[in-house]
């Protein structure tokens, strides 16, 4: 396409825009959290927590545990894998309005998982369980295709005993 050509069609299409101001307290670039935590509170994800996690921060927290993992798990799903791509949470004035409380700092990110002792990792996994459970309940069977190397006969017998015994 011709620059002359481009440069009309942007012009007509430009037209075409609707005439709104959009501002940061409601517009986030996270638009999908809404659907997230509404599927999250449908099917009991922070009682699924709260039942398996029983670490408690100190009774003057401003952000419970709970709450704290529950806007971790947020980050993570967003695609911020990084404490300081969580710390852009904080900075979402939509993001704090669906949840109802800002994001805490990543000092706060740190300093609980700094904190867990040894068998909060255990409690975690029994979340995990506990979530993956609720999601077979749901799904029911599924089919699914194993793939694997039919030349090594210690390999076949193996699989074969995990998949029929």
């Amino acid at each position: 396409m011709s620059l002359a050509l481009n440069s009309q069609k942007r012009k007509i299409l430009s037209q075409l825009n609707l005439r709104a101001k959009f501002n940061n307290r409601t517009v986030s670039k996270n638009v999908n959290i809404s659907y997230l935590e509404a599927f999250k509170e449908s099917i009991g994800f922070k009682e699924v927590l709260a039942n398996n996690i029983k670490y408690d921060k100190h009774h003057n927290s401003k952000y419970p545990t709970i709450n704290v993992i529950n806007h971790i798990i947020n980050a993570l799903i967003l695609g911020n894998s990084r404490f300081n791509g969580m710390d852009d949470l904080r900075k979402d004035e939509a993001y704090s309005s669906i949840m109802g409380e800002s994001a805490p700092s990543e000092k706060v990110y740190r300093d609980l998982l700094l904190d867990f002792p040894k068998e909060t990792a255990g409690q975690l996994r029994s979340g995990n369980t506990a979530l993956l459970a609720l999601q077979a309940h749901y799904e029911g069977p599924r089919e699914v295709m194993a793939n694997f190397d039919d030349t090594d006969t210690k390999e076949l017998e193996r699989i074969v005993k995990l998949l029929f015994e």
